[in-house]
């Protein structure tokens, strides 16, 4: 925009400046040039303190006595310096072309009008040598039509704009003329910024909180809004006033609500308070702060309202700085996290954890997460096992040092190529290799019992329903007899952030602490490494069933514990006609709490109910049952070759039955 004024300008000049009826009159002197050469311009440059070479110089008046070219006039494509006196440069005059209305000239002054009342006065000398080659009249023209060419049509625009902010003002008319405005300008320039700022405050005074939002926030997105400039400062201000318009908000709401007031409150206005809904007179930065505390406040209460994929990886920090990071969430150590369960000693000041997938209220620090999720699942084995009637229980870490001597004497330590896809130097082979060797103390055991208790599925059981070969060895405990069985459960398989989400992470943590002056060491990068998959390998011993107490096991849906199935009969009864009624609903929780079923884990129960959960065996099975039953008829061929497939995948005839009928 700003170039094709200047570009007007400048055109403007060249077509008259000189001829016989030009502006300038004569012009062949090096005192008086107008479009002069390289070295009178970078002269007057100098002489009269004109710091932007970005500014073409198209006439020089130079009245010093020794030209010097420090004195006199200069007008450029952006505006017009004058120094009458070099030996008084507190009157030296300056002005841009675009604060001039209008240009006249009465007894040899030439005035700049500003508006109606003030004008800048510089006398006709400094545009020409001679007395005798005054040109009033075309030197009035020239710059006239040069101010009026440099008149920004944003600006015209704005000023219709603020007129219609009078008591009869239209904000659909406001609306109109943003549009127009928006019409006129390229769409990354700072007049676009102003523009879309334009049309979110139109909407919030047509009471529009979604269009409001929508059009500030494409202000503070635009390329020319400055991060942590006050207009970016107060753009954040009115989009958080804009999401606290919305009569139902969500926790979603607050999340961003609260992003937003937090720039606010860092960059806002800090000197102009106007009134605020609450009655009181606050400047931005002061409300925009109240506002974060507030939205701090629910966004903390409701936090595990959010899904599990939103907040799964938290950073704890004792100050914010910046709440808009992709890959992790952010708290405060001095808000109320009550609701959330950390390991003893914990939370810690600008430490990242990771929640739970099972447990989701639960958070570990990110560096020992994949530790404490294995043995979580290697406990549930143990227990299932133990409740299945086990003698004898082994459990051993393969790739530990102390059971891969061979890897351990040919790796090399000091920043070779590890077994990972990439290289990695000492510090990170050594954090990697620690968490397998902390797997392999902590897990590594031997247990033998003396079970009398008839086989049975425990309750409450987590990682069972995800877990295709327990769920195996269930059925095969229960209706076979199983004597022995091994298992190997490997750390990559409980992985919650994988090590791309862990190198995003990193990226923006580093950024973070950048910002705030928190020193990322070696260590801090090693807890964000990948790490090494570790493999542990269980064999178990199990009693005959017939020494067990009662001598017959009840088997239950290998899918659920006891607890899980009582909830799904309950769902079942609410669903029988139709729906669940929301007299239903508290019914369901009422059963819920009382069977010690989170949220989560209940909603996958009522799923199932629509849709039955399977194996990946069952499903295999059940795959190619409805191929075989393609062309509407089941020969006995088909049915033996079905047979041996069930046989092989280790599925019950009764419960092929069921399979058939899904």
């Amino acid at each position: 925009m700003l170039n094709n004024m200047t570009n007007e300008i400048i055109s403007i000049f060249k077509q008259r400046y000189c001829g016989v009826s030009g502006a300038m009159g004569a012009w062949n002197y090096d005192d008086c040039r107008p479009l002069p050469n390289a070295t009178i311009s970078n002269e007057a440059r100098c002489g009269f303190d004109i710091s932007s070479y970005n500014e073409t110089i198209l006439f020089v008046r130079d009245t010093s006595f020794w030209n010097n070219r420090d004195q006199g006039l200069v007008i450029t494509d952006v505006g017009v310096y004058c120094i009458p006196d070099n030996e008084k440069p507190d009157e030296k005059l300056v002005f841009n072309w675009n604060d001039i209305t209008h240009v006249t000239t009465k007894d040899d002054v030439v005035f700049f009008w500003v508006n109606d009342e003030d004008a800048y006065q510089i006398h006709m000398s400094f545009f020409f040598k001679y007395e005798s080659e005054y040109r009033p009249f075309q030197l009035v023209s020239l710059l006239d039509d040069i101010a009026k060419a440099a008149v920004d049509p944003i600006q015209q625009l704005w000023d219709e704009f603020c007129k219609q902010y009078d008591k009869e003002g239209n904000p659909h008319k406001r609306i109109s003329l943003c549009e127009e405005l928006q019409s006129k300008v390229p769409q990354d320039s700072w007049e676009a910024s102003v523009g879309y700022s334009l049309m979110g405050d139109c909407y919030r005074i047509l009471n529009d909180p979604q269009n409001s939002f929508r059009f500030h926030q494409l202000a503070i997105n635009s390329n020319s809004c400055e991060y942590g400039s006050e207009f970016y400062g107060n753009e954040c201000y009115l989009i958080e006033s804009a999401i606290d318009m919305c009569e139902h908000k969500n926790v979603y709401d607050y999340a961003t609500a609260r992003q937003y007031a937090l720039m606010a409150a860092r960059f806002g206005n800090d000197e102009e308070k106007h009134r605020c809904n609450d009655g009181t007179e606050k400047t931005t930065k002061q409300d925009a702060t109240d506002d974060f505390y507030r939205y701090d406040e629910v966004y903390t209460e409701h936090f595990l309202d959010l899904p599990y994929k939103d907040r799964t990886t938290l950073l704890i920090v004792d100050t914010y700085d910046n709440l808009f990071q992709n890959h992790f969430v952010t708290l405060h150590i001095d808000s109320d996290l009550s609701a959330l369960s950390f390991p003893m000693g914990h939370p810690k000041v600008n430490e990242v954890y990771v929640a739970h997938s099972l447990t989701t209220n639960r958070y570990m620090p990110i560096e020992s997460y994949q530790l404490e999720l294995i043995e979580d699942r290697v406990r549930e084995f143990c227990e299932l096992a133990q409740g299945l009637g086990a003698t004898e229980i082994n459990i051993e870490c393969l790739n530990s040092n102390s059971n891969d001597s061979t890897n351990s004497g040919n790796r090399n330590i000091s920043g070779g190529a590890s077994r990972m896809s990439s290289v990695h130097g000492s510090g990170h082979d050594e954090y990697s290799r620690r968490l397998i060797e902390e797997i392999s103390r902590s897990i590594s055991l031997h247990q033998t019992f003396q079970p009398h208790k008839a086989p049975a599925l425990p309750d409450n059981l987590l990682w069972y329903s995800g877990e295709p070969s327990w769920q195996r060895l269930y059925r095969q405990r229960m209706e076979g007899g199983l004597l022995t069985h091994e298992e190997r459960i490997e750390t990559k398989k409980s992985q919650v952030v994988d090590n791309r989400e862990m190198k995003e992470i990193k990226a923006e943590l580093e950024t973070l602490f950048a910002n705030m002056d928190i020193a990322f060491d070696k260590m801090e990068e090693a807890k964000f490494e990948q790490q090494e998959n570790a493999v542990l390998a269980i064999s178990v011993k199990f009693a005959p069933l017939s020494q067990l107490t009662g001598g017959t096991a009840v088997l239950q849906d290998s899918m659920f514990s006891s607890n899980e199935q009582k909830y799904i009969d309950e769902v079942k009864e609410c669903l029988s006609d139709g729906e669940i009624t929301k007299t239903g609903r508290r019914l369901l929780n009422m059963h819920r709490e009382r069977l010690g079923i989170s949220e989560i884990r209940a909603a996958e129960l009522e799923a199932s109910v629509a849709t039955p959960q399977l194996t990946d065996e069952e499903k295999e099975y059940l795959e190619a049952y409805r191929e075989a039953c393609e062309d509407g008829q089941l020969s006995d061929k088909e049915r033996r070759m079905l047979n041996r497939l069930r046989d092989m995948l280790g599925i019950t005839e009764e419960r092929a039955k069921e399979i058939e009928k899904i």
